[in-house]
């Protein structure tokens, strides 16, 4: 055991000397590989979350894409009887943000379950539920809602009110 200035004096060539066959770690080695770990697994962390929040946009996306096609009828009807391609617009944003407010306040309630009940045994930690990730996780699900909806709801509202009502 050496002290930092014992350490550049020579100590470490010394032990290496005297047990050659011996690994010697300094605790600033072990210290900066932990840091370097956690950089690492930092970086793991945001591409696995970027790529999870490109999946749950596109998801959202093709959702309210097919319901568009199986509502092509009724959405036609819709702008015959009087209304905007804006307001067919905003239904369907106002259903994304529906979707989006409850799969945010589902997964946090499961990742919270999760986290309080593995937690204790697959990491020995407790885990307490923070709140702010609660509003964290709305407003996130609901804005890659919004953004998962845009051009499909865009597309409903170009749907012209006559050409779709005819059978093929």
């Amino acid at each position: 055991m050496g002290c930092c200035n014992e350490i550049t004096q020579g100590l470490l060539g010394k032990l290496r000397n005297i047990l050659p066959d011996t690994r010697i770690t300094t605790i600033g080695q072990i210290v900066s590989t932990q840091i370097d770990t956690n950089k690492m697994m930092d970086k793991v962390t945001l591409v696995f979350l970027i790529i999870i929040l490109f999946v749950g946009g596109i998801s959202i996306g093709n959702y309210i894409w097919g319901n568009v096609n199986e509502r092509r009828k009724e959405i036609g009807i819709l702008r015959m009887i009087g209304y905007s391609k804006n307001k067919i617009y905003s239904m369907l944003i106002m259903k994304a943000i529906v979707l989006g407010i409850l799969g945010g306040i589902l997964g946090y309630l499961l990742g919270t379950f999760a986290a309080i009940v593995l937690g204790p045994y697959l990491a020995n930690i407790n885990v307490e539920p923070i709140g702010i990730f609660f509003l964290w996780s709305v407003l996130l699900s609901v804005g890659i809602s919004i953004i998962g909806a845009i051009i499909p709801a865009y597309m409903a509202g170009k749907i012209e009110p006559f050409s779709n009502m005819q059978e093929v």
